[in-house]
């Protein structure tokens, strides 16, 4: 009995670790999404016709308001930038 216990202990102890590491090395779909957008720095460098003064323009359809939104929550720390007219993420900020 106490053979059979101690086997359940290791091996529940080494599938909590697999599980911790597995888990913490994946990213999530939206992360790839929000890394794949450019930097505000880039946006602007690649776009510099989509600057006039403090208005920054949309690439695709010229509207000059973006939403500021969290990435997976408002709160998150990862922002991304979309366009209010036609909703296309423009570019990224960590803050």
């Amino acid at each position: 009995m106490m053979d059979n216990l101690m086997l359940f202990l290791i091996i529940s102890v080494f599938a909590v670790f697999y599980w911790v590491y597995y888990t913490g090395s994946r990213k999530s779909p939206f992360t790839y999404q929000w890394e794949a957008l450019p930097t505000w720095e880039q946006y602007l460098a690649a776009h510099p016709e989509a600057v006039d003064g403090d208005i920054i323009f949309c690439i695709h359809c010229g509207h000059h308001e973006q939403l500021d939104v969290g990435l997976l929550h408002q709160t998150d720390f990862r922002r991304q930038y979309i366009c209010v007219r036609c909703k296309q993420a423009l570019y990224r900020e960590e803050r």
